[in-house]
């Protein structure tokens, strides 16, 4: 029986709008588009989510993508505060779950510097019953220790849990993991899916 619902972050309960933040700043679509693949749609984005490196040693592998460019990086980079947005319905959603006897959790790939910069858009956090910031244990998904390590941190079983994600790679692996999983697509689809899994209404 579901009794817990894990929850990532990213395009879930927030949204990840890295392209209308670079876009703001007034740079050509061009330079928009370089930005972006230097930094947010870059592998290297993943060094940030996993801690492995610092803010600014991350900053010169970002500029190292596009040198000609590194004007532009280190402005974007002064402050990620609106490169992400807190979605509406992210805290009815968690509340009506509590209603409802479920507890809530998050488990989510992300960096320190969005983590403290965004925090005014990640006020849903304090109404979760806990979870995991990739950031600060060294792991991120879809690696199997991060599944685990929350559900030891929590003292939960996994086939109690239904995990909820964007993202294919990191469903695959929490159904390895023995979680139920819907992989997010819309708000309104997955309330569905979840009503008909979780039997309520």
């Amino acid at each position: 029986m579901i009794k817990n619902i894990v929850f990532d972050i990213g395009n879930v309960c927030v949204d990840f709008c890295y392209k209308e933040f670079f876009a703001g700043f007034g740079f050509s679509e061009e330079v928009t588009e370089r930005i972006c693949r230097a930094t947010a749609e870059n592998e290297l984005w993943d060094l940030g989510d996993i801690g492995r490196v610092s803010e600014d040693e991350l900053l010169g592998l970002f500029i190292a993508q596009d040198p000609g460019i590194e004007r532009e990086l280190r402005k974007v980079y002064e402050n990620f505060s609106g490169i992400i947005r807190e979605r509406a319905e992210t805290i009815p959603w968690i509340e009506e779950l509590h209603a409802k006897g479920y507890k809530t959790y998050y488990l989510s790939n992300y960096p320190s510097k969005v983590a403290r910069e965004c925090a005014d858009q990640m006020k849903f956090l304090k109404y979760m019953d806990g979870g995991i910031l990739s950031y600060k244990i060294g792991m991120i998904k879809p690696d199997a220790d991060i599944y685990r390590k929350f559900l030891s941190d929590y003292n939960l079983k996994s086939e109690e849990c239904l995990f909820i994600d964007d993202r294919a790679v990191n469903c695959e692996a929490a159904v390895r993991e023995g979680f139920a999983v819907i992989q997010f697509t819309t708000y309104e689809e997955v309330r569905g899916k979840m009503e008909e899994m979780l039997c309520y209404r």
